[in-house]
């Protein structure tokens, strides 16, 4: 399953790996399709958190594992200083909780 977005009338799809993949628009739908076993996919770690710790979902063995993905936003070409601001507390705030989970 992946991030999936329309750009310019044109459906646009983050699938890495395969042609053979589930579409969706929002991460909270793409880890509930994962929890009833739809299928596999990356996930911000804060969303994916507490449905680990219940066990119902799980990491898999693979090399991107490891690697950031962030959420998504949508925004103009004009971005105000507050929301400059609040993008960049977000930023922050995943950072420090990822480290404060491998340490």
């Amino acid at each position: 399953m992946c991030l999936t977005y329309v750009q310019d009338d044109k459906l646009i799809s983050e699938a890495l790996f395969s042609g053979n993949y589930l579409g969706l628009t929002m991460f909270e739908v793409i880890r509930d399709a994962g929890i009833n076993a739809t299928g596999w996919a990356l996930l911000p770690y804060p969303l994916a958190k507490s449905a680990l710790e219940a066990g119902t979902l799980c990491t898999l063995n693979h090399e991107l594992v490891l690697d950031s993905h962030h959420y998504r936003y949508v925004e103009s070409d004009n971005r105000g200083v507050v929301a400059a601001a609040l993008l960049n507390k977000v930023a922050h705030c995943l950072a420090t909780l990822r480290q404060s989970e491998f340490s």
